[in-house]
């Protein structure tokens, strides 16, 4: 297991189209339907990196790479099927989980407000009793602790939103085995796995950059994500 993270560092300056070259067609109209700059922007960088990454993994060229969608809509490689990777982006952020083999789903969030009816609609019932539990001051940390961990765990197993959040326990023993939970800096990162490590991996920063310079310097345009 890999995991990578990314952060937009100016997002004054143009959008930056000419990076727009080493994207999939798919991927440039699902960036024309954003309406504001930073969800444009984070769809860029997102496929950007998932294709460096995999690139330098597998020691392949950008053209190399095939991608499409399960029937959930999960990304996958098909032209490396044994190369899994999922990726989440909030705010500025963008975090990137590669696997071999295995499954893996990632989620990221920027926590901001929320409302009581969304905790008792998302969380589960032994979650919610700990949740209620906790002082005002660190409520909102917690839920978003819940939320990115059951984020990441639907994901890993393939379902996405379609699976129910109030059904995932994240404070089940077994469930608990195939989560990882951290804070950076303002965020909230959790990571899931059947088989995890037995400590959450080293995580690699990756500066915007270095992720344009991997582009601009050398590398052939497209193919399809």
């Amino acid at each position: 297991m890999k995991l990578f993270l990314f952060e937009i560092e100016d997002n004054k300056q143009p959008f930056p189209t000419k990076l727009l070259d080493y994207i999939s067609e798919e991927r440039k109209q699902q960036i024309e339907k954003y309406k504001h700059t930073d969800s444009k922007l984070c769809s860029l960088y997102a496929a950007l990196l998932t294709r460096m990454v995999l690139c330098k993994e597998i020691h392949c060229s950008n053209d190399e790479l095939v991608f499409s969608k399960t029937e959930k809509g999960k990304p996958i490689l098909t032209s490396h099927p044994d190369w899994k990777f999922n990726f989440s982006h909030s705010g500025q952020m963008i975090l990137l989980g590669i696997e071999k083999h295995q499954e893996i789903g990632v989620d990221i969030e920027k926590p901001r407000k929320y409302s009581e009816s969304v905790v008792k609609k998302c969380l589960h019932p032994s979650e919610l009793a700990l949740f209620q539990q906790l002082p005002d001051t660190q409520k909102e940390t917690a839920f978003f602790e819940f939320w990115t961990q059951k984020e990441a765990f639907s994901k890993q197993v393939g379902k996405g939103l379609s699976l129910s959040f109030e059904t995932i326990n994240t404070t089940d023993k077994s469930t608990k085995e195939e989560l990882y939970h951290w804070q950076y800096k303002e965020y909230i990162c959790s990571v899931s796995a059947k088989k995890l490590p037995k400590h959450l991996p080293e995580i690699t920063t990756i500066t915007q950059t270095e992720l344009e310079k991997y582009y601009l310097k050398s590398h052939s345009v497209m193919s399809n994500m």
